[in-house]
């Protein structure tokens, strides 16, 4: 997999973004190599953005890297 540059801070190989209540969790990354990533490895984020539809927060829980190769 390739990670191009997005601008300063803006791209990564791997990321889950959660903007609302939802509840992201149990998520397995198994046997990836990725090659020529330009910037982060990794953004998860929980944030309120342009497209959140309500002030509550969602969780992020339980993110599993196995055989991961940069």
């Amino acid at each position: 997999m390739f990670c191009g540059y997005e601008g300063y801070q803006s791209g990564s190989c791997i990321s889950i973004h959660n903007a609302d209540r939802a509840f992201v969790h149990d998520i397995y990354y198994e046997n990836l190599i990725f090659e020529n990533a330009q910037e982060k490895f990794v953004d998860f984020k929980i944030f309120d953005s342009k497209y959140s539809f309500d002030k509550t927060r969602g969780k992020i829980k339980d993110i599993y890297f196995k055989n991961i190769k940069l």
